[in-house]
């Protein structure tokens, strides 16, 4: 199942700007809804600012996803027309605790 979850971290990664559905990660997974719920949560983890395992439900990956990519276009310089060190502030922010992994 853990290769099922990977299918949808992918998808989600691929656009995390999209509006997700736990209905639709379930369906990309081949599962129920609730199911697919409890076993993300099970098996996706990341580290928070002490490393300590944080389990994310599929709309708080959603998120994280989210700011990933937000950190990745600010460290790219994505944001023209801030400041430098606007843009650096708001980098390191982005990428706070932000230091995923799948278990």
């Amino acid at each position: 199942m853990i290769e099922t979850i990977n299918k949808v971290i992918r998808k989600i990664d691929d656009d995390p700007a999209r509006e997700w559905t736990v209905r639709e990660m379930a369906e990309i997974a081949g599962v129920s809804p609730n199911y697919f719920s409890n076993l993300f949560k099970r098996v996706v983890v990341v580290h928070g600012p002490d490393m300590q395992k944080i389990h994310l439900t599929p709309k708080a990956y959603v998120k994280w996803a989210r700011m990933s990519a937000a950190a990745t276009q600010l460290s790219d310089g994505a944001f023209v027309g801030y400041p430098d060190d606007t843009c650096d502030r708001l980098r390191r922010r982005g990428e706070e605790g932000l230091v995923g992994s799948v278990d």
